[in-house]
């Protein structure tokens, strides 16, 4: 006993000179700790591990501040890369709002840094979670530019179709399809296939973007129609010594094919035709109309298939009728007498 007071004694002997000895003494190892070290802040992604049966499906911090204290010549070996930050809420089973630690890992190759003090801003996030859903969403194809001119994407299929999406119910629910990246058609004149990719979701959902989606177009000409009117038709193969003795009227008509080739078309004088070969003698027929187009078009429509005409005989003709008949009734009177 007696030793022990003696060392208590002892200790608390001009007990204010120690305290204050000892007062000095840490603020000269704070200081010294303070010169011979260099502090760095960084800004590092925050992370969300996120594998349970929930999933952020609110706004949170991108990155954190992460400040690091240690010697001057570690400090050279420091980057933000040996750094990283996450928030687990793998635990959490319910929809809500909850306040979460921010976890700070560093690389193996800094490991060995000491001393190294580590600090984070802030220490606790907020995050909202809603319990995970999944969702099979069509692609939607994207397009930068038009085919050449005359032509058109008549159909795009995409292979795949659909993708798996992974989210917040309340995101999924709002959600009908996924764009793909764009599908250049400038210029294109003839079906082609294209590797597209599916765009960027947001960070709130995931899927398997990495594989490539492949793009079949294809694209044909444009048709049209194109209508001419009072064409007057032309009379063909008619028998020598015959006329038309009556008026043609005239036909309009409407020609198909694609945009290109019926703007290069225009009919000549003998696209309308009536065909006279099977007539052999003056009368009244009803002779059929026949239209000639490029094989490339097609006439879709016209006015009239078929035109009466009269036919007569020609002026020579008409004489040598007349002649004939004269001379028939002289030879009679002459037999009278």
């Amino acid at each position: 006993m007696k030793k022990e007071n003696r060392f208590f004694e002892r200790l608390l002997e001009d007990w204010p000179v120690k305290a204050v000895c000892f007062i000095i003494a840490v603020f000269i190892y704070l200081f010294y700790y303070s010169v011979s070290t260099e502090k760095k802040s960084f800004a590092v992604p925050l992370t969300v591990e996120q594998n349970g049966i929930v999933a952020v499906s609110g706004s949170i911090e991108k990155s954190v501040s992460v400040s690091v204290r240690t010697s001057q010549d570690e400090m050279n070996l420091i980057n933000a890369g040996h750094l990283s930050a996450s928030v687990s809420i793998d635990s959490i089973t319910e929809d809500g709002t909850y306040t979460v630690p921010v976890k700070i890992s560093v690389a193996d190759e800094i490991l060995h840094v000491s001393p190294m003090e580590i600090k984070v801003t802030p220490e606790e996030i907020e995050i909202t979670v809603e319990r995970r859903g999944v969702k099979y969403l069509s692609l939607q194809p994207s397009y930068a530019g038009e085919p050449e001119y005359g032509y058109s994407a008549v159909s795009v299929n995409l292979e795949p179709s659909f993708i798996e999406v992974k989210g917040p119910h309340s995101l999924l629910d709002a959600m009908e399809s996924v764009p793909t990246s764009e599908i250049v058609m400038t210029g294109k004149s003839s079906s082609f296939t294209q590797k597209v990719s599916v765009m960027t979701l947001s960070p709130l959902l995931s899927a398997d973007t990495s594989s490539a989606v492949t793009a079949s177009v294809t694209i044909e000409p444009d048709l049209g129609e194109k209508y001419f009117s009072n064409i007057i038709p032309a009379a063909v193969n008619l028998a020598s010594g015959l006329e038309v003795g009556s008026v043609i009227p005239p036909v309009s008509f409407t020609v198909s094919g694609t945009v290109l080739r019926l703007e290069e078309y225009e009919p000549d004088a003998s696209a309308v035709q009536l065909d006279f070969s099977r007539i052999t003698e003056a009368g009244e027929y009803e002779l059929p109309l026949r239209i000639q187009v490029p094989s490339a078009l097609k006439v879709s429509s016209q006015t009239l298939t078929s035109v009466p005409v009269t036919v007569t005989a020609g002026t020579e003709a008409a004489a040598a009728s007349s002649e004939v008949a004269s001379e028939s009734g002289s030879s009679d009177g002459s037999s009278g007498d």
